[in-house]
């Protein structure tokens, strides 16, 4: 009964001693040793002040030493419960990492016309993009511009100039167009495929003079196509074939392919050719931006395009662009040819462009420019709205007080130069000219 009585007192006991134990061992191992600071509690979220030790203010250590009472730093730092010489930092080498993005510089470059010659006169204006810090944190690019007029070399400088990206914002002379293709924006700076300007090779922009748009006849014709190497004869004005012998034809197409009869798809390879022919006249191949002007030589009344069945371009869909230039000189265009051969059926041809029956002008005035069709009956002779769509009634708003646009005249004897068996009427505009 003794034992019993005393043995809970004695568990008691042995409890109470092990609690203070751990509890002097929990103390001991939290406590911070000699010579450490004691944590801040800062209301928000505590941290050891010794994570703060601010290291040797050497370089852009000196500068953050100088914004650590700086304003704004210091709200910051107190809003993140973080001592001010470390946002300080941080703002330094942010505007570190910007500044390193501004590098020095220069591009040059040249302006040509569409025969490559130097061309005076041209203004042109960059823009370039120079890195700097707002309120010490944001960084924010801003553009700087200068404007440059070339001389009689065609050349152009910018120089002078800080930051990281130039782009050339336009590029203008009275009476010309500038190329689309060549690249107008240029990387600088420790991108590893910067630019590199070379006032050796300056990059070169060329610009087409414009002649005055003109009423031109749009052509829209196409179809299959023999492959056998039979003539497919064109009247490029009335935008149809020419099925009878004695009737105007501007150029003949002729298609021609090697494939077995039996073959269908393009596997095997197979040679085959393709042939434009002007009678009296000729075509050039060209891949000029701008066709505005027909040339004045150079012309082939006959072009091939022979493909090799092992060609490494071989390709059974092509589209080719023209100057044509027919009837004794006097009619030229700009034709986009696209033609496809087909192993097992017939091949397909489409032609679009434009003629001028009456000079080398090939700019366009889509206001006045008409579609071309056989001649039209007296009472179909009105004001016509953009084809395909209905004849525009004789009382249609605003035509009655609209110009006359300017058609161009073929000059005298051309019906005399053609076997046509129906002459053809000027015309007609394809939508009310504005």
């Amino acid at each position: 009964m003794k034992s019993k009585t005393h043995m809970p007192r004695y568990r008691l006991l042995l409890l109470v001693i092990l609690i203070g134990l751990a509890t002097w061992l929990f103390r001991e191992h939290n406590q911070p040793e000699r010579g450490q600071k004691l944590t801040v509690n800062t209301g928000v979220q505590q941290r050891s002040n010794a994570e703060f030790r601010p290291a040797e203010r050497t370089g852009a250590h000196s500068q953050s030493g100088e914004l650590e009472n700086h304003p704004e730093v210091v709200f910051v730092a107190n809003r993140l419960a973080v001592e001010p010489s470390v946002i300080a930092d941080r703002a330094t080498k942010t505007k570190a990492i910007m500044e390193n993005k501004n590098v020095e510089i220069r591009f040059y470059g040249q302006v040509v016309d569409q025969d490559d010659k130097p061309l005076s006169g041209v203004t042109v204006r960059a823009g370039v993009r120079e890195w700097a810090v707002k309120n010490l944190f944001e960084p924010v690019g801003r553009s700087h511009y200068q404007t440059k007029i070339t001389g009689l070399d065609g050349i152009f400088t910018f120089d002078s100039l800080r930051g990281d990206v130039l782009d050339i914002e336009s590029i203008h002379k009275e009476g010309y167009v500038v190329t689309t293709k060549q690249k107008k924006g240029f990387s600088y700076g420790p991108l590893p495929h910067h630019f590199m300007p070379n006032p050796l090779d300056p990059v070169i922009y060329r610009m087409w003079k414009t002649n005055g748009a003109v009423r031109l006849y749009q052509v829209q014709v196409g179809g299959s196509i023999p492959q056998d190497g039979t003539p497919v004869p064109l009247d490029l004005r009335r935008c149809k074939r020419v099925t009878e012998l004695g009737l105007d034809t501007d150029l003949r197409i002729i298609l021609q392919h090697g494939a077995p009869p039996e073959q269908r798809g393009f596997q095997p390879r197979f040679p085959w050719r393709f042939t434009i022919e002007v009678p009296d006249g000729g075509v050039i191949e060209t891949q000029d931006e701008f066709m505005y002007l027909a040339p004045e030589a150079g012309y082939q009344s006959k072009w091939t395009m022979d493909t090799a069945k092992d060609a490494p371009d071989w390709k059974a869909r092509r589209e080719l662009e023209f100057y044509l230039r027919n009837r004794d000189g006097q009619q030229c265009g700009r034709l986009k040819v696209m033609f496809e051969v087909e192993p097992g059926g017939t091949g397909y041809f489409a032609i679009n462009g434009f003629l001028n029956p009456a000079g080398r002008v090939l700019e366009m005035d889509d206001t006045v420019t008409s579609l071309a069709r056989p001649p039209m009956s007296p009472a179909a002779q009105g004001v016509m709205s953009p084809t395909p769509g209905p004849f525009l009634p004789p009382g249609f708003p605003g035509q009655a007080n609209r110009p006359a646009p300017f058609i161009p005249q073929p000059p005298p004897g051309f019906q005399a130069l053609t076997n046509r068996l129906n002459p053809l009427l000027p015309p007609a505009p394809s939508r009310p000219p504005k």
